[in-house]
């Protein structure tokens, strides 16, 4: 239709998480990580721009749980930003999700995601989105800000140091050799 305005929907949320912005970073970039708190698998992320990935969840009446993805934007550790496609209530369906990390405080993050592109008629697909972001971060929070957490950026790409509470056959901050997978207490 000829000069029809299309209009697009965001979901837009806000996270103050008491944990450092590399740790944040860190659990939206690595892929085991990812799984820990999202209600997707991912086994090929990689936080390059062009890398193209997949998100699986599980399938359900009217969508098969795939979600195609393109990274656009990453600035570390800031800004990450890409493309999210997968089947909508019409046809494909794709939007932008875009995550803007900043450090507040002495190990305190404001986390903002944004998901923008959504057809403004698709009610379901944005109430979906809303409550499933809404619950994922929940998890994020509650296994970044977990008592005995790691709370350094990798030493190797992938790799972190363990460190535990009581110090008792664990790692400590600075031992060399013994890795984690970022949030393992």
């Amino acid at each position: 239709m000829e000069g029809a305005l299309i209009v697009s929907e965001t979901v837009s949320l806000d996270y103050e998480i008491k944990s450092s912005i590399e740790r944040v970073w860190h659990a939206l970039t690595n892929p085991a990580t990812l799984m820990q708190w999202m209600f997707f698998e991912t086994e090929d992320f990689q936080p390059v721009v062009g890398h193209h990935f997949q998100f699986r969840g599980k399938a359900a009446t009217g969508w098969t749980g795939v979600v195609d993805c393109e990274v656009l934007a990453v600035e570390v550790p800031h800004r990450l930003s890409y493309r999210w496609v997968t089947a909508g209530q019409k046809d494909l369906h794709q939007t932008i999700v875009t995550w803007t990390l900043t450090a507040v405080d002495h190990g305190v993050t404001q986390l903002h995601l944004e998901q923008t592109g959504f057809d403004s008629t698709a009610k379901q697909e944005i109430g979906g989105a809303r409550y499933g972001w809404t619950h994922q971060l929940d998890q994020l929070e509650t296994l970044l800000t977990r008592e005995g957490r790691v709370d350094e950026p990798p030493r190797q790409p992938g790799i972190w140091l363990a460190r535990g509470s009581s110090g008792a056959g664990r790692a400590q901050k600075g031992d060399q050799g013994s890795v984690g997978n970022g949030l393992c207490g």
